[in-house]
């Protein structure tokens, strides 16, 4: 095994993750690893839509079992919905 320590990609200042074996995860130190993860989920929520169903119950009743049946979630199931629909209102 070698004994010397690879650096951080990112900042260079700590050493890299590393595996029970020895192996480099990812080439950064947890610090920037926790900073890159923090900046995606950030990013994500930036990108998140909220729904009100209160006025179409029956609406989210249907998309509920239709999640069900296809083994998702009822966010998954929401994101193929939306697509689906555009798709075909992008057909000619």
């Amino acid at each position: 095994m070698n004994e010397t320590q690879q650096l951080c990609s990112q900042c260079g200042a700590q050493p890299a993750m590393v595996r029970e074996n020895g192996q480099v995860i990812n080439g950064k130190c947890s610090e920037c690893m926790g900073r890159l993860l923090r900046a995606r989920k950030a990013s994500r929520r930036a990108s998140t839509v909220r729904l009100d169903f209160s006025g179409e119950p029956d609406l989210l009743e249907r998309i509920r079992r239709i999640a069900d049946r296809e083994y998702r979630t009822i966010e998954a199931q929401l994101l193929y919905t939306v697509k689906k629909g555009l798709q075909d209102m992008e057909r000619p």
